[in-house]
């Protein structure tokens, strides 16, 4: 008696819609797919794939996440190759929006309807100013800022400052100063020695006594 076997069923299309993730033995499937959703690379791969499904079609978000993930390595390493190829892209683009906001603004003004054309105008203006900024990004990531740090000259060894000191200091200072003025507008320098005890320098010219006085004033 033999035994038939079944023939093995076809697998199942893989989804470019769907992001493959891989799990090994042992691990959350959920945790694991969380990891992925909150990284850098699955979420924006998933964003791009719809907003550029009206030009290229659908496109395998594993591809996408891969060719994100070289991208990064590269600015990781030091190459920023990508990231300027980028911003040149971006500020071509604002460019022609710009061009073509103004085109829509004089059709608009020369046809009678000022509001629209004073709308398109406004426009063009932002997306001239956005080609600016893009341009000037550009320009500082090719040419950074140079930085100049201000350095103070601190001597070696701890420093004290008294404040009572300091004051005392300058006081004593000025002290000196006006005393040595005055010895100069003098013949003879001032005595700064101890001063004498006081007494009659002179007995002749002493005070009258009330028996030498007169009678009547």
């Amino acid at each position: 008696m033999t035994k038939k076997t079944m023939p093995p069923k076809p697998s199942e299309p893989a989804n470019p819609d769907r992001l493959s993730i891989g799990v090994r033995e042992g691990d959350d499937f959920n945790l694991r797919a969380a990891e992925v959703l909150s990284g850098p690379f699955a979420t924006n791969a998933i964003a791009l794939n719809k907003f550029s499904i009206g030009a290229t079609g659908m496109v395998d978000l594993d591809k996408l996440v891969e060719a994100m993930t070289t991208s990064a390595n590269r600015v990781k390493n030091g190459d920023l190759q990508d990231v300027e190829s980028m911003l040149v892209s971006q500020a071509t683009v604002l460019n022609g929006l710009f061009a073509d906001l103004v085109r829509r603004s004089a059709v608009n003004y020369s046809g009678g309807y000022f509001e629209g054309g004073e709308r398109y105008l406004k426009m063009a203006y932002k997306a001239q100013n956005q080609c600016r900024m893009t341009l000037e990004t550009l320009s500082i990531i090719k040419n950074p800022p140079v930085i100049y740090a201000k350095q103070a000259n601190i001597a070696h060894g701890p420093q004290q400052v008294n404040n009572g000191q300091a004051s005392a200091t300058r006081t004593g200072e000025k002290e000196r100063t006006t005393n040595e003025l005055l010895e100069a507008s003098c013949e003879h320098p001032m005595d700064s020695g101890a001063a004498g005890k006081t007494g009659v320098g002179n007995p002749a010219v002493a005070a009258v006594d009330q028996v030498n006085r007169t009678k009547k004033r």
